[in-house]
């Protein structure tokens, strides 16, 4: 009996939305007709139940099983696994909800300015007789930070509100907490310190190992989930360019095309005769089309232009799919499973 798969998203918060945004790009719509429940499905995937969960979460219930893939924060899969888990990454990068997790002191400590700064102002508020006190959602990784950079002595307080504001209120010396922009700093009187980033964290999709290895239709479906993640991040980084050339034949123009090897597209060219109703002249002309990466689109223009190229037109590539899903090949191996 074919059974479905269990796909927790965020529900709520800035990665709530992007999640969201990001599911329906992919090709795998969300459809929740009542904001107030939590449980939901995605019509371009039969057989993926989708259910709403806080992004902190979303570690536990698919550690435990309840959920067989979902989609969190890096950050919150480093702070909140478990010890001989069964959650793991799938994929460790969904190209949103990017932030860094940084130690911020208070912009009047004019002398702090780096990690080895605070490390020296511990030492000193050791000889006075106390701790260094950090507020933090992230203890674990916050601790094992400040070990490594040996700064031992210090104290957690764990903040699950508006950790800003802790000095302020004189609960805590020095903050971590998750940066975008800073401007929440800004406004709070913090400063970010150099060497003090803790992570760079990003949107990512989890699994439980145990239920996707023992579960041939949900390993199935997880791998229909990761061809539309990878055909939608590699379609996000490329342009279909479509030119008409002139040129004795197809091979000769295609020729021309493949003088800038990196510019010729992921394969190569697709030449074809153009039956032109305006060009008079004796040449032929042909239509070429070729994929190319965002970054080299004006050199690919350039290029079509040296050859002679007129019309190019550029268009967003929205889906690239491959022979083969890296991601889903990549799970494979992690769970120990011939391609």
């Amino acid at each position: 009996m074919n059974e479905s798969l269990s796909f927790a998203i965020p529900s709520r918060g800035r990665i709530g939305d992007l999640a969201a945004a990001f599911m329906a790009a992919c090709g795998m719509r969300i459809l929740r007709p009542n904001p107030k429940q939590y449980a939901a499905r995605v019509p371009s995937l039969p057989g993926v139940q989708v259910h709403m969960q806080r992004a902190a979460d979303i570690i536990y219930q698919v550690s435990e099983g309840n959920a067989d893939i979902g989609i969190t924060g890096y950050d919150l899969y480093l702070e909140r696994r478990g010890e001989g888990s069964d959650v793991f990454v799938i994929h460790d990068d969904l190209g949103f909800s990017r932030a860094r997790l940084e130690i911020a002191v208070p912009d009047s400590w004019v002398d702090v300015s780096h990690i080895d700064d605070l490390a020296e102002l511990a030492l000193s508020f050791r000889r006075e007789g106390r701790d260094l006190r950090v507020a933090t959602s992230y203890p674990r990784l916050v601790r094992d930070f400040l070990l490594s950079r040996s700064i031992q002595n210090f104290s957690l307080t764990e903040a699950g509100g508006s950790v800003e504001a802790a000095p302020a209120m004189g609960s805590a010396d020095v903050i971590v907490d998750v940066v975008e922009t800073g401007t929440s700093l800004n406004e709070n009187r913090l400063k970010m310190i150099g060497g003090g980033t803790i992570l760079e964290s990003k949107a990512c999709l989890i699994g439980c190992a145990r239920t996707l290895k023992s579960r041939t239709s949900k390993l199935e479906l997880t791998r229909k989930v990761l061809e539309f993640v990878d055909a939608y991040l590699d379609g996000s980084k490329a342009v279909t360019l479509t030119a008409n050339v002139a040129g004795e034949s197809e091979e000769q123009v295609a020729k021309l095309v493949m003088d800038q090897t990196e510019l010729a597209g992921v394969e190569g060219p697709t030449v074809s005769r153009l039956y032109s109703k305006s060009k008079n002249d004796l040449a032929s002309w042909y239509a070429v089309s070729v994929t190319v990466r965002s970054r080299s689109l004006l050199a690919a223009v350039d290029h079509f232009r040296s050859i002679g190229a007129s019309s190019v037109i550029a268009r967003p590539a929205s889906y690239v799919f491959h022979e083969f899903s890296d991601s889903y090949r990549k799970l494979l191996g992690q769970l120990g499973i011939d391609p």
